[in-house]
């Protein structure tokens, strides 16, 4: 068995409490793709969608039907973690929105 783990980014902001963060926000050339790995490469799916992330080759069967949100460290209730403008580890991500964090990511994990 071995576990995959995806990497989702989105930017945004919320207005009045309503979050309004979308992959479609990410600045090219500047952010990371919509999927990544844990390493920092970019992962390209099909009608960009977690469903569609490919099995490493045709030996491999999915342990779990679905991809899981990592629900572990300080994340908020969906998950995501915040940060101010730049996509980078190094940063104070939290699990807490606060004003002037304009970019997100979540950790998504599938048994294969």
């Amino acid at each position: 068995y071995d576990f995959d783990f995806i990497i989702e980014n989105q930017r945004g902001m919320k207005v009045f409490g309503i979050p309004l963060f979308s992959n479609k926000s990410l600045l090219p050339f500047i952010d990371p793709s919509n999927y990544q790995h844990i390493n920092g490469k970019t992962i390209l799916l099909n009608y960009n969608k977690i469903e569609n992330y490919p099995l490493p080759d045709l030996a491999w069967k999915w342990g779990w039907s679905n991809w899981y949100i990592y629900m572990v460290h300080d994340v908020d209730d969906q998950g995501w973690i915040y940060s101010s403008l730049i996509f980078n580890w190094k940063f104070n991500w939290k699990g807490k929105y606060y004003f002037g964090n304009f970019i997100r990511r979540r950790i998504w994990i599938r048994l294969r």
